[in-house]
Order: C-alpha cells, then structure tokens, then sequence
C-alpha cells in the first residue's frame, strides 16, 4: 500500500461524494426530503444527518490518534444507540441547518484525512473506517435514496473510484475486501448477479474473513448457494 498517497486520494473521493449527496438530495421534493415516512422509519433529511454525524465521529477519531489518545472500538449494541440518540438529537432542525452541518462534517474530515499518516499504525487502524464512514456508507444511503438514472450513474462511478483505489493497491486487503464487497451487495440487490458474482471473488480473495459473514449476510442471500465456489472453496 503506497500510504504517501491515500491520504490525497481518498479526501479527493470525499470531496466527491460530497457533492453526490449535495446533488441528490437537493433533487428529492421538500415536503418528500423533510417528512416522516408512512412506515415512521426515517426521512431523507434524517439520512442526511446520520451521514454526517458518522463523519464528524470518524473525524474525531483522526484528531485523538493525532493527540496520541487511545482509541477503543465500539461494544455491541452501540452503534444502534448512538444511531437512535443522534436521530433524536437533530429531529428538529431545518434542513439549512443540516445541509450546513453536513459540509462542515465534510470538510473537517477532508482535512484530518489530507493530513493523517496513514503509514503510522495509530493512524492505517483508522483507514478502514474512513473509507467506510466517509465514502462506503454515504454511497449505501444514497442508494436507497429516490434517485433517476442520471444518479445511478452518478453513484455507480463513484464506486467505480473506489474499486480504482482497490486495484492500485491504496487500501490494505482487509479495507479493499470490504470496499468491494459492499459493492457486490449493492448488485445482488438490485438484481445484478453476474455482477455481484465477479465482486465476491475478488472481496474473497482480499479479505477471506468476508465469507463467514457473507454466510449469513442477507443482501446476498440469491448468492448463498455459490459462496463457496466463489471463494475459491
């Protein structure tokens, strides 16, 4: 892994999916973006929250290793609290006011990330949740966000810069496993099979962990039969 150029690489995909976020979601109808959906799950603005709250958490994690603080994961069960405090938290605020912490987020992760030493171990232990927090994740809700073709394609070359980062060797094996098999998630939902086939095999090879997961992961659940011979097995 060239660690002299992740940092820059991934801000620049940052930046990127940014401005993803900030196009697709000013495209969603006000009254569809801000209100509580029939099923009392969440609206888009509180998907907008919730990314940048992960964001600003990862951020926050970069500027401790920078101060030398011991960083501990987190328990389980946690990360659904903080999810269901969060949302609590910011169910008031107007859309202004989130689409502004939304780029604040944004630009304070950036900024940590162009300046991280990745090739330091406080640091490269953090390179896994910057792409998932800072990219990964965003491309997940964005997904699932009404959108057009013209958005899709938006989104898909998105992952297609992410993939790139894979096949330059930027990312350890472990993080490129993964990057690419949420990838290979994404088109077993959508139907896409060949696709999500051709994903497995390569997030199997870089991070054989990923099966056992897989195994009971349910978004490739129309692939559970083959994951096996997809692996190499």
């Amino acid at each position: 892994m060239e660690t002299d150029q992740i940092g820059g690489h991934l801000a620049d995909l940052l930046e990127a999916t940014r401005d993803a976020e900030r196009q697709l979601f000013a495209a969603i109808d006000r009254s569809r973006r801000d209100a509580t959906p029939a099923d009392g799950g969440w609206s888009q603005k509180d998907v907008q929250v919730h990314i940048f709250v992960w964001k600003l958490r990862q951020a926050d994690r970069l500027a401790r290793a920078e101060r030398g603080e011991l960083l501990e994961g987190l328990a389980d069960g946690e990360i659904d609290t903080i999810n269901a405090d969060e949302h609590d938290r910011h169910a008031d605020w107007p859309w202004d006011r989130v689409d502004a912490a939304a780029e604040s987020a944004t630009s304070d992760l950036v900024s940590r990330v162009r300046a991280a030493r990745f090739e330091e171990p406080e640091f490269a232990a953090l390179l896994g949740g910057c792409v998932g927090n800072g990219c990964e994740h965003v491309l997940e809700h964005l997904f699932s966000a009404p959108h057009g073709q013209r958005d899709a394609q938006l989104l898909t070359g998105l992952e297609e810069r992410l993939a790139l980062l894979v096949a330059d060797g930027l990312l350890p094996d472990a993080v490129a496993g993964t990057t690419i098999y949420n990838q290979a998630c994404r088109r077993a939902l959508a139907g896409q099979l060949d696709s999500a086939r051709e994903k497995l095999r390569i997030a199997f090879g870089l991070n054989p962990d990923l099966l056992e997961w897989a195994a009971h992961d349910t978004d490739v659940r129309a692939l559970w039969g083959e994951l096996p011979s997809l692996a190499g097995q």
